[in-house]
């Protein structure tokens, strides 16, 4: 069974989750307009096409974004009929990473990567898409698991890992591969939603000096069919045209593999050579004329004067030689007379002041201050 056909199984069940159904007047007619979508900032040629019903309004486009340095491209599109009732949208592919390594999943982070646990369908409306939505007192009337649709999903992605990113930018080791296709029925007053979710998960094992890290990226394609509480086989004809007519270019899809691959390898080309670059820099001795040596180390020994002098003025305090100990003792510059007698000290802001003169029987000498 190919995609297109599961897609149609979609709309079978789109049909079947409408709340209420009335049939169109005898003799009635639908027209449908051919819309395309050309990648116009990136590869330039068209990547999209649909019919869409005579009337309706539609727009479209590819958008492109930087995540982690690596370029990725989104495809969205919105078609609505004519009394904004009925509407098809699909939104852009959303990307998430996750790991239980707090490091790395702080990398992805700061990089502005999007971090999430993995969900199953259900969850991810819920508690990503209801919300953002503005819909959060939409209620989730039923899920239906589309297991095909999920195979036929994870095989074309794992077609395109193998055959297209492989050569280009090997993975340390295999990655394991997970689909998972549902429509999700949700209901808010009398309109309907049915959401398409189509999630695929990449498990990956990155090696590091700590043993191997565990990480997951997962992707979800998202596309909503909005009806209103009673919905007409005119509308039933429209969702099934635009089901059967939306076609994505397969090239499309091996490009964008092909540029991601690209600019992985190049990214982890130039750490590679800025690591190697540092090693060699870092064995290779440097050839330093006497000259240049000594003039660093006189430049190092007025620094080093200046910063002393400074650190003293800030902390008040003057240099003091310690004739016993061989020592340079700070002394606030409050006191200008000191007294050691090897182990302990005596300041005093009398000029006359001599500790020997008292009945101390320890045998106290003067420090001078160093100039």
């Amino acid at each position: 069974m190919n995609l297109r056909v599961l897609i149609m199984a979609v709309f079978l069940i789109v049909s079947a989750c409408t709340p209420e159904t009335t049939r169109a007047q005898t003799g009635s007619q639908l027209r449908f307009k051919r819309h395309t979508i050309t990648d116009s900032t990136g590869f330039g040629y068209p990547v999209f096409q649909i019919l869409v019903p005579e009337g309706w309004q539609f727009s479209g486009q590819v958008q492109w974004t930087s995540t982690m340095g690596l370029p990725q491209g989104f495809l969205t599109y919105q078609a609505t009929a004519p009394d904004g009732q009925a509407q098809v949208q699909r939104f852009p592919e959303q990307v998430y990473h996750w790991t239980d390594n707090p490091t790395l999943l702080n990398g992805y982070r700061m990089n502005g990567a999007a971090t999430a646990p993995p969900m199953d369908a259900t969850r991810f409306v819920q508690e990503m898409v209801l919300p953002s939505l503005g819909k959060s007192g939409a209620r989730i009337v039923q899920t239906t698991p589309m297991p095909q649709l999920a195979e036929q999903s994870r095989r074309l992605q794992e077609m395109l890992l193998n055959q297209v990113y492989m050569p280009i930018s090997p993975l340390p080791a295999p990655p394991q591969m997970e689909g998972e296709a549902a429509l999700v029925l949700t209901q808010l007053g009398n309109a309907s939603e049915q959401y398409l979710v189509v999630i695929n998960r990449v498990y990956t094992t990155q090696p590091s000096m700590y043993g191997p890290i565990a990480s997951v990226s997962w992707t979800v394609e998202l596309t909503a069919y909005r009806t209103p509480g009673k919905t007409d086989s005119t509308t039933q004809t429209a969702f099934q045209t635009m089901i059967r007519s939306a076609t994505i270019s397969p090239r499309w899809a091996v490009d964008c593999t092909r540029l991601i691959a690209t600019c992985t390898r190049n990214m982890l080309r130039q750490q590679h050579q800025i690591h190697q670059a540092m090693r060699q820099i870092g064995q290779t001795q440097s050839e330093i004329s006497d000259m240049i040596m000594d003039g660093w180390e006189k430049r190092n020994t007025v620094m080093d004067g200046v910063h002393d002098r400074f650190s003293d003025y800030m902390r008040g305090s003057d240099p003091y030689h310690d004739p016993i100990q061989g020592l340079e003792i700070d002394v606030p510059n409050q006191y200008e007379n000191a007294w050691t007698n090897g182990l302990d000290y005596v300041f005093s802001d009398d000029p006359s002041f001599n500790p020997n003169r008292t009945a101390s029987t320890q045998n106290w000498t003067q420090m001078q201050r160093v100039r």
